[in-house]
C-alpha cells in the first residue's frame, strides 16, 4: 500500500489550489481565452504564432485647419481725428455768449425765428378785476367761474415759475369734492397763498400774500378769492 502524498498551501493540481489553513482545495477561475486578432494593451494576438504581437504607436491626429480671425472693430475703425474749429468740421462756434434766461419756461412763436423768449411772471400771470372775480363771474356762472378761476391761477403759478411744483386738476379735487372730508379745501387753499408768496418771493417784489389770511377769508364772504387776485395783480403788474 503506497503512502498517500502530502500537499503543502498553495499547490495545484488539476485547476485546484491547496488551502492548507482551509485543508481543502479550491476550485481556480479558468484562464482568459483569446482569439486571434483580440487586442490588450497595445498588443494583439495571433493564434497562428501563439503569441502576442506589440502593435505599431497611432500617428497623432492632425489638428483641424483654423481660419484666420475675423477682424474686430476696432481693427477696421478709421482713427478717429480731432475735432476742428469752424465750420470744416460742421460745427460753427457762436458769434456771441448765451444770455441766461429767468425763467425756465420758453416758446418759441411764429416770427422768432427759434429765439428763445423768456416767459416772466408779467406775460403769464393774467391781471384781472377783483369785484369781478370775487362776485362778478360768479353770479353770472352760478358759481362755476370761481372753479374755473382756481384751476387757471394754479396753473399761471406753474408755468411762470419752474420752482412752482403743483398739478391744477388736484388743486380742484381738493376744493370741491374734497369738500365732502371738509379739510381739503382749507388745506388747498393754504397751499394756493404759499405759492403765490413763493412766486412774489422768486420775483424780486417781496412776498407779501399770507396763506393763513387767505384762509381765514374763507369764512368772510368768501373774500379769499379777493385777497388772492389782489396779489397775483401785484405779480402781473410788477417791473
Amino acid at each position: 500500500m503506497t503512502d498517500q502524498p502530502s500537499y503543502n498551501d498553495g499547490d495545484v493540481v488539476n485547476g485546484y489550489r491547496y488551502d492548507a489553513a482551509r485543508n481543502e482545495w479550491i476550485q481556480m477561475a479558468a484562464p482568459p481565452v483569446y482569439h486571434d486578432g483580440d487586442v490588450v494593451n497595445g498588443h494583439q494576438y495571433s493564434a497562428a504564432l501563439n503569441q502576442w504581437i506589440p502593435l505599431p504607436a497611432a500617428a497623432p491626429p492632425e489638428p483641424a485647419p483654423t481660419s484666420p480671425p475675423s477682424p474686430t472693430v476696432e481693427a477696421w475703425a478709421a482713427p478717429i481725428a480731432p475735432p476742428q474749429s469752424g465750420s470744416e468740421a460742421g460745427f460753427v462756434a457762436p458769434t456771441q455768449a448765451l444770455t441766461p434766461v429767468s425763467s425756465a419756461v420758453a416758446t418759441v412763436g411764429p416770427g422768432s425765428q427759434g429765439a428763445l423768449e423768456t416767459r416772466s411772471p408779467q406775460t403769464v400771470i393774467k391781471r384781472r378785476n377783483v369785484l369781478a372775480v370775487w362776485i362778478g363771474l360768479p353770479l353770472i356762472t352760478f358759481g362755476l367761474y370761481h372753479w374755473f378761476w382756481y384751476v387757471k391761477i394754479n396753473s399761471e403759478l406753474r408755468d411762470s415759475n419752474p420752482r412752482i411744483d403743483v398739478k391744477p386738476f388736484l388743486a380742484w379735487l381738493a376744493l370741491v369734492p374734497g369738500a365732502i372730508l371738509v379739510i381739503p379745501p382749507f388745506v388747498t387753499m393754504y397751499n394756493t397763498g404759499k405759492r403765490i408768496a413763493q412766486a412774489q418771493a422768486d420775483a424780486g417784489i417781496g412776498s407779501s400774500c399770507s396763506p393763513v389770511i387767505g384762509v381765514v377769508l374763507m369764512f368772510v364772504f368768501g373774500l379769499n378769492t379777493l385777497y388772492y387776485q389782489s396779489e397775483l395783480n401785484k405779480l402781473a403788474t410788477a417791473r
